[in-house]
């Protein structure tokens, strides 16, 4: 008895031992992450500070404007993932559609090869009716179903192009420009 209390006291120092370093790891790895977060940070307003120098504006608009493009790139991100969402949900409810279909397919086509009896008929010129529509199949055959239902067709769309964001314009709000009114050319009849 005293042999298991002692192995399962090991046990429970052991695992205790293991959270430990468990944690310990953890807070390492979250500090790390916050001195990237950090670095990162410190190193785009310093670039952000370059682009101002360099374009001859204030500190505060270009991080505005710097701003602006992270939210529309996000804004392009998030709709082309919903896009590529949409587009393989489509296939994958097209794809299930034709298996359905395909399925259909198989399940009628043993009960068409089944030969049905049939009588010997006269010649067609022999005083039987001849038949009104040859063209028209018999209604109890899948031919008579549209023919994506029997899965002979199958759509599929363009894969869709990648969403593309406007470029955006250096002046967010642009002044109108005022035009001066263009005095008309002399015209060459009209004396000097």
């Amino acid at each position: 008895m005293q042999a298991i209390a002692n192995q399962k006291v090991k046990d429970k120092e052991s695992a205790k031992t293991s959270a430990d370093t468990a944690k310990t790891e953890a807070e390492t790895a979250a500090q790390d992450a916050q001195s990237a977060v950090t670095t990162t940070q410190t190193n785009r307003e310093n670039l952000i500070i370059q682009l101002a120098a360099q374009r001859n504006t204030t500190v505060e608009l270009e991080t505005q404007y710097q701003n602006q493009l992270e939210t529309e790139r996000k804004a392009c991100e998030e709709a082309a993932a919903q896009a590529a969402a949409k587009t393989a949900s489509e296939k994958a409810a097209a794809d299930l559609a034709q298996k359905q279909a395909e399925q259909a397919g198989q399940t009628a086509q043993p009960q068409e090869s089944a030969p049905a009896p049939q009588e010997s008929a006269p010649p067609p010129g022999a005083g039987a009716p001849a038949r009104a529509h040859p063209t028209r199949p018999r209604p109890g055959s899948r031919h008579h179903l549209p023919a994506r239902a029997r899965g002979l067709t199958t759509r599929v769309r363009p894969p869709l192009r990648p969403l593309r964001c406007p470029p955006l314009s250096r002046n967010p709000s642009p002044s109108p420009r005022r035009r001066t009114p263009a005095t008309p050319p002399p015209s060459p009849s009209a004396p000097p």
